[in-house]
């Protein structure tokens, strides 16, 4: 059983692959080759409309046809539908799969942490949006300052702080 979002990911990615491939919804399952597969692959990296990031005005000047992200969504299509074909008969192999290359890997984001002077101005102006975001301010401002993860945090209790000595007992730890 899928949840609502997976179902309608996977929809939205079926839509796009069938999109960038009009002829794949005609095409016997046993006649898909490799080649075609790695033609499709290239041709929506390289030639569809360039990709423009959330909130973006124009694409990254890098960018180049799909994102990549989209493009292994719609790979992750092709192969369950393939594999669905060769698990009921309709075809030899999934040729989708044999291929790795076809895959670009994604680029891992950069994590960039505030200084030591911006923190400040961080938590301060995650309190002035208040609600919620001021508990979520304070957990930000105790998770750096007492160097606790979060599961760690979450367990704490009053009496585990002792304000004489300036210390907490972290119960609930990552080695146990």
């Amino acid at each position: 059983d899928l949840k609502p979002a997976t179902k309608h990911f996977r929809r939205k990615a079926a839509g796009a692959l069938l999109r960038s491939w009009p002829e794949l919804a005609m095409l016997d399952p046993r006649k898909v080759t490799t080649r075609q597969v790695r033609e499709w692959s290239h041709r929506i990296r390289t030639t569809t409309p360039l990709h423009i990031p959330f909130r973006a005005k124009r694409p990254m000047r890098t960018a180049q046809g799909c994102s990549v992200s989209k493009h292994n969504s719609m790979l992750d299509i092709l192969r369950m539908a393939l594999d669905v074909a060769v698990r009921e008969g309709a075809a030899f192999s999934n040729v989708a799969r044999h291929d790795s290359s076809t895959r670009p890997a994604q680029k891992p984001k950069a994590l960039t942490l505030p200084n030591r002077s911006d923190f400040p101005k961080l938590i301060a102006e995650m309190r002035a949006i208040g609600g919620n975001a001021k508990h979520a301010a304070d957990l930000a401002e105790f998770l750096a300052y007492s160097g606790a993860r979060k599961n760690e945090a979450a367990h704490v209790i009053w009496s585990d702080v002792d304000f004489e000595r300036n210390t907490i007992l972290l119960r609930e730890t990552k080695s146990g």
